[in-house]
């Protein structure tokens, strides 16, 4: 039995969601970039809980922007292949999910960590 093959429309939103991944994951990472260098001013005025707290989530965000990557990947080629949509589909719908629970940890890892500098600063 082939597999299903998704019409030129269809393609056409999977496409869109492989793109919108990516922008996200841009975003992110620039976003962790500039980060990196705000908490490197920091440091060097001394500031040194405020960078803590800014390292944490910059590095949330850039670990945000690489688990997107992945799955933009496997939406792009639905479109590229021929009787593998579904399999695609799947391997990519399996990645967003796992980046979006990753994703959840992360952040509850930064409010944790925030709310446990703000304590310390008081």
């Amino acid at each position: 039995m082939s597999e299903y093959e998704f019409d030129k429309n269809q393609e056409q939103v999977i496409k869109n969601v492989a793109t919108r991944c990516i922008v996200q994951a841009v975003l992110l990472a620039i976003g962790g970039i500039m980060g990196v260098l705000t908490e490197l001013i920091l440091l060097a005025n001394k500031q040194f809980m405020i960078a803590i707290a800014l390292m944490a989530q910059a590095a949330l965000q850039i670990v945000m922007g690489i688990l997107f990557f992945r799955p933009a990947d496997n939406f792009r080629r639905i479109a590229g292949t021929q009787g593998r949509d579904i399999s695609e589909l799947m391997i990519g719908l399996n990645d967003l999910s796992v980046g979006f629970k990753i994703i959840v940890f992360l952040v509850l890892g930064s409010v944790v960590l925030d709310l446990v500098i703000i304590l310390l600063t008081l």
